[in-house]
């Protein structure tokens, strides 16, 4: 799922959720039909131009508003004493796991002459 798919998906269901309408009732509505916009409000597909019209004009809003939110979402930063923490743990728990992966990583990365 993109981000921008994502805010489309959230913009329709608050729209018609304000509006007081059923999704078969804006699908009705739109000329599309009701699987397609169950799709659509869950960001399973990126709707056509002509398809956004629809249903805007359903909602009785702009296009350009089902787009209003569009914010890129940044990566969450973690601190490197959480990482530490986080490894020392993992370590601990699964020592075994921990010394599988980096075995294998060492074999394929630094040694591929090693490959299995």
């Amino acid at each position: 799922m993109d981000t921008l798919s994502y805010v489309v998906a959230c913009n329709i269901l608050k729209l018609r959720a304000r509006a007081g309408l059923s999704r078969l009732a804006l699908a009705s509505e739109a000329g599309i039909g009701q699987d397609t916009l169950h799709d659509i409000e869950h960001a399973c597909i990126n709707p056509s131009v002509r398809t956004i019209d629809k249903i805007a004009d359903a909602l009785g809003v702009p296009s350009y508003q089902l787009f209003t939110g569009f914010r890129p979402i940044s990566k969450p930063r973690l601190s490197s004493n959480f990482c530490s923490r986080l490894c020392n743990a993992l370590l601990r728990l699964f020592p075994c796991v921990v010394f599988a992966i980096v075995q294998n990583s060492l074999n394929h990365a630094a040694y591929p002459s090693f490959r299995s």
